[in-house]
């Protein structure tokens, strides 16, 4: 794999042709669903891609008749922004209990595709039971995902994005600050899934990272590290396999987030096109690198421990 280093303190700051903050947009889960389906015909190892197509789909649907939920009022948006909170962060603004049926449907939707094997797992899980439901979701906003069966992670992370997406997407950008560290999500404060450079609508060499929570997206200087802040010692590793994917690498925290070059592949979408690229993952492991976005509908934790993981499909 080749690799490039950055000059160090060559900031380039962004500027305003893409604005500050994108909210959800309308086609955000049609776009995975067909940027899944391209990319599972043209790779060997496509069941991840596969199943993730059928979950998008229906998270597409979900989210086209999401209900009007109650949103942040304007004292909360103005306390949040006087304190630099993002408003819509699991700690300030709770799920509303809609999100369980929304694991159902997901299932549902999901289970013909599924191998008996995972079918027989995900019956073994409690889903009936709010409260378990909710002992889970908590695991996975806390980062204990060890504690969560594999097999139910990509159905509650699934149906958690399609409530925060449609959320973000009524608020108005103006009503949000940019809070620090600008690594992180300015509507929920989550970690970024990927970083994309030259997204439509921004000038040469702008980076854009995305949310792994509400889908919104926010401009962060190119070639600062997006976990510790640093601009010194960034080094570009590229994917053997997805040659318009590379890994960001900061050797000062030693972490990588992956980064996907539009100019080079115009449809290419964030949750899809992270896993076409996993042998970079698997090459950054290697290095004791962490990673420093996260992929909810796959943690790598969760498929490394449980044999029964929801991409095996019949």
């Amino acid at each position: 794999m080749p690799t490039t280093t950055l000059p160090p303190g060559q900031h380039q700051a962004a500027t305003s042709t893409f604005t500050r903050l994108r909210l959800p947009h309308a086609t955000l889960f049609a776009e995975r669903v067909h940027r899944c389906q391209t990319l599972a015909q043209a790779l060997p190892f496509a069941d991840r891609l596969k199943f993730c197509a059928v979950l998008a789909r229906q998270q597409d649907l979900e989210f086209q008749r999401f209900p009007t939920l109650p949103l942040p009022d304007s004292d909360f948006l103005q306390h949040c922004q006087r304190y630099e909170v993002p408003p819509l962060s699991p700690a300030a603004w709770p799920p509303h209990p809609h999100w369980q049926e929304l694991v159902h449907r997901l299932i549902r939707a999901a289970t013909p595709a599924l191998s008996l094997e995972v079918q027989q797992a995900l019956q073994r899980c409690p889903t009936t039971d709010p409260s378990w439901l909710d002992i889970q979701k908590n695991h996975l906003f806390s980062g204990n995902t060890q504690l969560i069966s594999g097999v139910i992670i990509p159905f509650i992370s699934g149906a958690l994005q399609v409530q925060w997406s449609s959320l973000a997407a009524r608020l108005s950008p103006a009503s949000l600050q940019h809070p620090t560290p600008k690594s992180r999500c300015p509507v929920c404060g989550s970690l970024p899934l990927v970083a994309t450079l030259n997204p439509k609508g921004a000038k040469l060499n702008q980076r854009v990272l995305h949310c792994s929570l509400c889908s919104s997206s926010w401009l962060m200087d190119k070639y600062q590290c997006s976990n510790c802040g640093s601009d010194k010692k960034l080094a570009i590793q590229e994917s053997t396999t997805q040659p318009h994917v590379q890994a960001e690498v900061c050797h000062l925290c030693m972490s990588y987030l992956k980064r996907i070059t539009m100019q080079q592949t115009a449809e290419a979408e964030p949750v899809a096109d992270d896993l076409a690229s996993l042998e970079l993952d698997q090459a950054m492991a290697a290095k004791d690198l962490r990673k420093a976005g996260v992929n909810f509908l796959f943690l790598s934790e969760s498929f490394s421990r449980d044999s029964s993981s929801a991409c095996c499909l019949s």
